[in-house]
């Protein structure tokens, strides 16, 4: 991978653009003149971090140089491709035009200091080895799981000898233990007549929520019947029609006392028709009645049967 050119627009260096050569590249100046920020900038600008002090403290070099509104940009070839990475003092990653692996960056004191320092050595040994960070991960996942285990062991070794404390009598917890087998045994030859009993009420239960819907819509049409039955029966009862005495209207008396006796044989005949439903439906309602207090009946009893089983079963 070769940089090419490095640009900083806003900041402390604002306007800076340094194009780098594909062999060596020295950067010569005095103290002060920003050397070190062109490598802070670089390793800033490629996530690249550093192996002698925190990538923090590194971050907040290049972030006090490119200030709030800074933006470090930088060409690589890799491969013959050109991949341009930018990155704000916002940015807490770098954008770039495709993936790319950030390369090691050392300064000047870096380079002096690293082999000094352990931790610096075992860095930079680390860095060669491909995906250290997703190793180092599986490993702090790894000791978590095993500090977790631990305290798990731990827990469960004192739950042990509490155990061994409270069993201590085991000649007694033997001869309970056989009491509680025999009972088990006997709860064992129940269990079939308690699931059939459980089976039993739940149907009596599903059979006696319909019959309940059922009766309630039976009682709304024995209403409704009623209602009808009123309300054609004072039909019957009006006032008779009055007589006409003029000699023009006279001749209407016979044919409006026609057609009133007409009517009146329709609506007994309506009477009679919703009287005869009316027994109907009360005998289909007498009988899903009967049928109600009989599944009742033997929901209770099952349900009995179940309480009494579980009680003090477990």
């Amino acid at each position: 991978m070769i940089i090419r050119n490095l640009k900083v627009e806003e900041g402390f260096f604002s306007n800076l653009d340094l194009t780098f050569t594909s062999g060596l590249n020295v950067l010569i100046g005095g103290r002060g003149v920003g050397k070190t920020s062109i490598i802070e900038l670089l390793r800033f600008g490629l996530a690249s971090g550093n192996l002698s002090t925190s990538s923090t403290d590194t971050n907040a070099h290049a972030i006090s140089i490119l200030q709030s509104s800074g933006r470090v940009s930088i060409e690589l070839e890799h491969d013959g491709r050109v991949i341009n990475v930018s990155r704000s003092a916002l940015d807490k990653q770098p954008i770039f035009s495709e993936p790319f692996v950030s390369p090691i960056v050392f300064s000047q004191k870096e380079i002096e200091t690293i082999g000094l320092n352990a931790e610096g050595k075992l860095s930079l040994i680390d860095s060669f080895i491909p995906d250290i960070n997703e190793g180092m991960a599986n490993i702090r996942n790894l000791n978590r799981a095993l500090a977790s285990s631990s305290a798990q062991l731990s827990q469960l070794r004192r739950e042990l000898a509490e155990l061994r404390e409270k069993t201590s009598p085991l000649s007694n917890l033997r001869q309970r233990e056989q009491v509680l087998q025999s009972q088990q045994v006997s709860f064992q030859k129940q269990n079939q007549a308690v699931d059939n009993s459980q089976r039993q009420l739940n149907e009596a239960q599903n059979n006696l929520a319909n019959l309940m819907v059922d009766i309630e819509n039976l009682i709304g049409i024995q209403n409704l019947l009623k209602n009808k039955i009123s309300s054609l029966s004072s039909l019957l009862n009006q006032q008779p029609l009055p007589q006409l005495q003029s000699t023009v209207a006279s001749s209407l008396n016979s044919l409006l006392k026609e057609a009133n006796e007409r009517d009146n044989q329709t609506i007994n005949q309506a009477i009679q028709n919703n009287v005869s439903m009316l027994k109907e439906v009360e005998a289909v309602l007498k009988q899903l009645t009967d049928q109600r207090l009989s599944l009742d009946a033997t929901a209770r009893q099952k349900r009995t049967e179940i309480e009494s089983f579980t009680e003090g079963a477990g």
